[in-house]
């Protein structure tokens, strides 16, 4: 039983990751900017030790790192949102186009029976010519014979 949960769990996991790829990257780099600056406060703008900026930072450090974080989160959820319009654009694009060629193929069958349906008239009007001519054969053949 716990084996079967944790192979759905992980199947979860695996969904959810794909689904939301662009949202976890921006949290991913909304969190990598609380140690990147940390790392330039310490070396290059207070002289301070690391961890005391990474772990104790100031009010407006707190502020800044956070801001960073927000607006990373807040960038990728749109930059998500625009992707998954694109995608839904581009399905209905595909099935349209698939839609398309199937009534093409549909119409071109339809002219093809038109076709051949037209041939049969004209081949039926030929024969009825052809009668036509054979029944006025039969009829003047009588005639020439009286004379």
């Amino acid at each position: 039983m716990g084996e079967t949960r944790g192979i759905w769990s992980f199947i979860l996991l695996n969904r959810c990751i794909k689904n939301n790829r662009i949202v976890l990257t921006g949290i991913f780099f909304g969190l990598l900017v609380w140690p990147v600056d940390a790392f330039i406060d310490s070396s290059l703008i207070y002289n301070d030790d690391f961890v005391d900026e990474m772990f104790y930072p100031s009010t407006v450090e707190v502020y800044i790192r956070l801001s960073a974080l927000f607006l990373f989160i807040v960038f990728s959820l749109i930059a998500q949102a625009i992707t998954k319009n694109i995608m839904t654009v581009s399905e209905i694009s595909k099935a349209q186009e698939s839609k398309q060629i199937e009534t093409e193929k549909k119409l071109n069958e339809t002219l093809d029976k038109l076709a051949s349906y037209k041939n049969i008239a004209v081949q039926q009007e030929l024969r009825m010519g052809e009668m036509k001519q054979v029944v006025h054969q039969l009829l003047e053949e009588p005639e020439s014979k009286k004379k």
